[in-house]
């Protein structure tokens, strides 16, 4: 039963982020705000509560890899189908999310001046991910010996793709490979980065029939360049934002929209790929019914999986390098632990809820106090 550790841990997981707002005034009045601020909170309650589901989803996925790499001494190796799935899913869904959210705004004519747009982008990104980055560095240190392994030629440039903020990824750092250090999460920035840059420019096509031209050139493009394959998901949420407007599409709020994206995750679960048309078709079923108000039975609605949304990015970054530490010390004291696979999730459990408890943290001291950064004079433009 492949799916057992994960029936346990999200669970524990929410209940964790229900203590976490009920013993922190400060996670407790601003779940309590989210739900008061937004005009269709039933909608953005849904994609905070969604954004939870999917950073725990990558944390499996890649608690199972971390498993198979420490068997075979090869990152990416996993005999489980089912958390194979898990990182691919909850990756393609974050990007629909990302272009449900953005793409809305440009229709909506609510993007604002483009300086201020990618000027929160950066703050928002930024200051994280150089906390994430400043910790893989001390850990190459230490798996290093302090001692340099590669010319400083090299280092520098390692260096600088690692401060790039996910615009580049890196792959080592003085000689060492990072992907087990950090699971190699920051690949996935890239391509929101080149979202944030494009979307903006993009005004001519927010007409309805306009978009349904440029998706259409889009996915042909696809065929041929398998690059563009990454960013369907980001058109299936952009995609959503016209079909959750049509009348005919009412239901989806009700239970009915929630039977039909348990249904769309089946298919998943079936076999069906993430990427390729199939897949983003599939995906958008999925999502669909959540940007129209589906709860999902309430699920959507329990505040710890708010909290778990809430700090997702910060579970997204920080996950990989909770696990790398954590199973480093469960091999140190046990040496043939990986041998047994209970032990193992047994681990990845309490690198789940230390993992919960660190970028809570991480959210309040780090994330949050960037988020409304103004833009600073010399960018404002004169009047």
């Amino acid at each position: 039963m492949p799916w057992l550790p994960v029936a346990v841990l999200v669970p524990l997981s929410i209940l964790l982020g229900d203590t976490i707002a009920r013993l922190s005034p400060f996670y407790r009045k601003l779940t309590e705000r989210k739900l008061t601020e937004n005009k269709s909170p039933g909608r953005q309650e849904g994609l905070d509560a969604l954004r939870g589901i999917l950073a725990l989803s990558v944390l499996f996925h890649h608690g199972a890899w971390s498993y198979g790499y420490h068997q075979s001494g090869e990152w990416g190796l996993q005999s489980s189908a089912f958390y194979a799935l898990l990182g691919p899913f909850a990756v393609a869904l974050f990007f629909a999310i990302t272009g449900y959210l953005f793409w809305s705004r440009m229709v909506a004519n609510r993007l604002g001046d483009l300086r201020a747009f990618w000027w929160g982008r950066l703050w928002r990104i930024g200051p994280l991910y150089l906390l994430a980055a400043a910790v893989v560095v001390v850990l190459v240190c230490i798996k290093s010996g302090g001692t340099l392994r590669v010319t400083p030629l090299i280092l520098g440039r390692e260096l600088l793709k690692l401060a790039s903020l996910g615009i580049v990824t890196p792959m080592q750092l003085n000689g060492i490979d990072i992907i087990p250090l950090n699971a190699g999460v920051i690949w996935t920035l890239r391509y929101e980065w080149q979202f944030y840059l494009v979307v903006p420019v993009l005004a001519w096509f927010t007409l309805p029939r306009r978009f349904l031209l440029f998706a259409a050139a889009i996915a042909l493009a696809s065929r041929r360049n398998a690059e563009l394959l990454y960013y369907l998901p980001f058109l299936a949420g952009m995609a959503a934002v016209y079909l959750v407007r049509h009348p005919r599409l009412a239901w989806l709020y009700s239970w009915k929209g929630s039977a039909l994206t348990f249904a769309g995750i089946l298919v998943f679960l079936m076999g069906m790929p993430v990427k390729g048309y199939r897949g983003t078709l599939c995906l958008l079923i999925v999502f669909l019914p959540i940007v129209a108000g589906a709860d999902l039975w309430g699920i959507l609605r329990l505040r710890g999986l708010r909290v778990l949304g809430t700090i997702s990015y910060s579970i997204y970054l920080l996950h990989g390098i909770v696990l790398a530490a954590c199973t480093a010390a469960l091999l140190r004291l046990a040496p043939h632990s990986w041998e047994n696979p209970w032990i193992w999730w047994l681990a990845v459990g309490v690198c789940t809820v230390i993992t919960v408890a660190v970028s809570s943290a991480a959210y309040r001291w780090v994330e949050h106090p960037f988020l409304r950064k103004p833009l600073p004079s010399w960018l404002i433009r004169p009047q």
